[in-house]
């Protein structure tokens, strides 16, 4: 293995493991830790960003162009996260106090709401 490869392995590792720390903490409502989450999950993407650029360097590579093409690939990508995230998100609460049932705590009551059809669950 070379030597740009292993530092790239071990940089991209390290972030990638604040990243997904920092995704945890920030998400999960047991660890209470949601402004130290994100910082954690900001620190891991830059991370990786600054792994990617020794990477590049290294080796010799050019950075990729930011062609119109690129860039509308990367908009569709995070938009795409950003839409079938929100949707994982608002399924995931409805057994919770997401909906303003506070009296109902258990994951496990039935909880009423309204579907896209209309019909009441």
């Amino acid at each position: 293995m070379k030597k740009s490869g292993f530092i790239a392995l071990i940089l991209g590792t390290v972030s990638g493991v604040l990243f997904a720390l920092g995704m945890c903490m920030a998400l999960l409502p047991e660890w209470d830790a949601f402004t130290e989450g994100v910082l954690f999950g900001v620190s891991g993407l830059l991370l990786g960003l600054i792994a990617f650029f020794v990477w590049c360097k290294m080796e010799n590579k050019k950075l990729p162009e930011l062609k119109g093409k690129n860039l509308l690939l990367i908009a569709f990508g995070v938009l795409g996260v950003l839409i079938l995230g929100s949707r994982h998100v608002f399924v995931s609460c409805m057994g919770a106090d997401c909906l303003g049932n506070a009296d109902r705590t258990s994951w496990n009551h039935p909880v009423d709401f309204v579907d896209s059809f209309g019909k009441r669950h």
